[in-house]
């Protein structure tokens, strides 16, 4: 029996929506929307105190939620959180919306009523990432009752005299409402356009790359052959090149601020000239730090270099040199970092204690993984692998080119413990969610799906440093950013003797040449080293100048480097050259090459009682040659000894370690 043909069946044709009234479902044709419960977008996540379904959107404390009620009566009770949450006061409501949300969706215009209605429907169904109230609804509604138009679109909220928060939500509705119009008129944007909305170049974006920029309006490039190249390279470099929009859209503006510079004397491409560029890097020197110098006008030159490859006829030599740009000296300075004293004040646990659970655990994985912030934040909740009975740490390098990298690292599990405590944190402050991020951002942010925004963690560590009145290694105020962590492992790890590929590996580093900025810090730390400690002691303890006359100081710090690099003694340093090898390796203090200085005079307090036990066992038992050998070692300890005490300044801290300066 054979099969029967197919027919065709005509798909059902959709029903064409040309108005906002056509968009709104009709659980939204209210005049009062009671929001359901479990909605966290409208009705947010519930008070943390047993019993209470208001919402928790009115104070935030460490890991708990308040409604308006609880958060006065906890501010009231002076207690912790822990203490107040064991028997929180029952708090009885007038009403069955007594503290409910409720949101009115009336106004007397059509428009704005189907706007209000249109919007309430797009935050019930998680379009913004928000928690709202219905003290923000009723600011919103005033910014439509002190303007005249109908539609928010049209409204100009720059002049708005309401609150910040009203404007804030605003803004992000009246882009809203402005894509609908635009869909519902059957446009879509377009790379040609003057102006791109986000969801143009959206599909560009990564989410661990930062937020891209609302919009990017060329409106502001008012000649227009350069307008035109500028959305052609803008569009290459997100599409082609893998650039991250607000990475792009950072080189338009340098592009939009040299052309309002420039005036009218920019009428061609011919017209950019090297004359004109060395004008406007002399303008900028004049006005700006070096570094912003350098980064703006690196935007610039290669912007430059896309529209002279895309066909403009710029003048081949209209750049810049690395020099002019102050590249060269930006690589060569050496990292910003910590040093012991500095870190003591940091680690102390009085400071510690002054930061919340959520920064504290933040601060503390800084401190020991090095990582960027913007790997911090978007650490997922899973981060941690046990294997073998230890833990390694999974994030993404989101500074790799193109898109974040994964990165695994080894941890401690002091660390690892730090981790599971946040993991408890973000399942106590989201119990109905699945948790997406190890570090959520704690406002706005009802289903725990958005991660933390770099700049809160950065303004609460760098205020709590103010606040603790930290003061740097030569007194003065402590000027701190958690970048700084990152070079001050770097700096610790070089300085210890861990390879420099091995430093490479462990940050995810591209090229050596990015680690070398670490590795320079060797000298820099020796350096300073042998200015504080320019004496010491031989084995007969007689003084000798690591700097002697005559010797370029250079000369005597590769000397140096080249030393330690060879042979790490526990008691002092090997002066043999790294060409000579060691005759008699174990016979230090026999040696005429040995060296100390009064770090290591712990160490040679401890070798000689050591050596002095050993000579009065062996003279108890009568070996007589190894008695001989261990007092031998005494006598020479002693005269060492003795010749760090003359060198020793009466003010000196016999207990001071310059091995431990920029050691963890």
């Amino acid at each position: 029996m054979s099969a029967a043909p197919l027919r065709v069946v005509p798909a059902a044709t959709p029903v064409p929506r040309t108005t906002i009234a056509d968009l709104i479902r009709d659980e939204f044709e209210v005049d009062l929307y009671l929001p359901p419960r479990d909605n966290a977008y409208l009705y947010g996540p519930h008070c943390s105190a047993r019993g209470c379904e208001r919402p928790g959107n009115e104070l935030i404390v460490d890991h708990a939620r308040f409604c308006q009620r609880h958060g006065q009566r906890f501010q009231q009770a002076k207690l912790t959180v822990e203490e107040f949450l064991v028997d929180p006061p029952v708090i009885a409501a007038r009403t069955e919306l007594t503290g409910l949300p409720r949101y009115d969706l009336t106004a007397s215009s059509a428009v704005t009523r189907g706007e209000l209605r249109l919007l309430m429907q797009a935050m019930h169904d998680g379009a913004f990432s928000l928690t709202f109230s219905s003290k923000r609804w009723n600011a919103l509604r005033a910014v439509y009752a002190q303007s005249e138009q109908e539609s928010l679109v049209d409204i100009d909220l720059s002049r708005q005299p309401g609150p910040r928060v009203a404007t804030g939500s605003a803004k992000r509705f009246q882009r809203f409402l402005a894509d609908t119009y635009e869909r519902l008129a059957g446009r879509e944007p377009s790379r040609h356009d003057d102006v791109w909305p986000r969801r143009l170049y959206a599909c560009f974006a990564h989410e661990m790359q930062g937020r891209p920029p609302t919009q990017m309006d060329f409106r502001a490039i008012g000649v227009p052959w350069l307008r035109q190249t500028a959305k052609e390279i803008a569009w290459q470099r997100m599409g082609v090149e893998g650039i991250s929009p607000g990475v792009v859209w950072g080189m338009v503006r340098e592009v939009i601020r040299f052309q309002d510079w420039a005036g009218e004397r920019l009428v061609s491409p011919v017209d950019i000239s090297r004359a004109l560029l060395v004008e406007w890097l002399l303008h900028n020197k004049a006005t700006r730090p070096p570094r912003a110098v350098s980064q703006r006008l690196s935007c610039l030159r290669l912007f430059i270099e896309h529209a002279r490859v895309g066909g403009l006829a710029i003048s081949p030599d209209a750049t810049y040199l690395p020099g002019e740009l102050g590249i060269r000296d930006e690589l060569e300075r050496p990292p910003k970092y910590f040093d012991d004293r500095e870190l003591a004040q940091l680690d102390a646990p009085a400071n510690q204690a002054r930061l919340n659970d959520f920064n504290r655990r933040a601060y503390q994985v800084l401190r020991h993984t090095g990582m960027r912030q913007r790997s911090l934040v978007h650490l997922r909740f899973d981060c941690v692998v046990e294997a073998g009975g230890a833990f390694y740490l999974r994030f993404f390098n989101t500074k790799h080119r193109g898109a974040p990298k994964e990165h695994t690292i080894p941890i401690s599990p002091d660390l690892a413990e730090v981790i599971r405590a946040q993991q408890q944190w973000v399942r106590f402050f989201w119990p109905a969610q699945e948790p997406t991020w190890l570090f959520p951002a704690r406002n706005s942010n009802p289903t725990g799906n958005r991660p933390a925004h770099v700049g809160a963690i950065y303004n609460a560590l760098v205020k709590w440093v103010k606040g603790c009145g930290l003061e740097a290694g030569d007194g003065q105020e402590l000027h701190f950013w958690p970048h700084r962590l990152r070079h001050t492992l770097g700096t610790q790890m070089i300085n210890e003797g861990v390879p420099q590929h091995a430093v490479q590996d462990y940050y995810g580093h591209a090229s050596p040449e990015m680690t070398s900025h670490y590795a320079k810090l060797q000298d820099h730390t020796l350096r300073r080293e042998l200015d504080g400690f320019l004496d010491r002691v031989n084995r007969r303890g007689e003084r000798i100048e690591v700097l002697p006359a005559g010797v370029p100081a250079d000369a005597a710090l590769l000397k140096e480097r080249l030393s330690r690099a060879k042979q790490t003694l526990p008691n002092g340093y090997c002066g043999i050259p790294v060409q000579q090898q060691c005759p008699h390796p174990n016979a230090c203090l026999s040696c005429d090459a040995f060296v100390t200085d009064e770090a290591f005079r712990p160490v040679l307090l401890e070798q000689r009682a050591r050596a002095q036990q050993l000579a009065e066992g062996a003279q108890a038992d009568g070996h007589e040659r190894l008695a001989q050998i261990n007092l031998a070692d005494v006598a020479a300890l002693e005269a060492i000894l003795t010749g760090l005490d003359d060198l020793l300044p009466a003010e000196a801290d016999e207990h001071f370690d310059v091995r431990e300066l920029g050691a963890a």
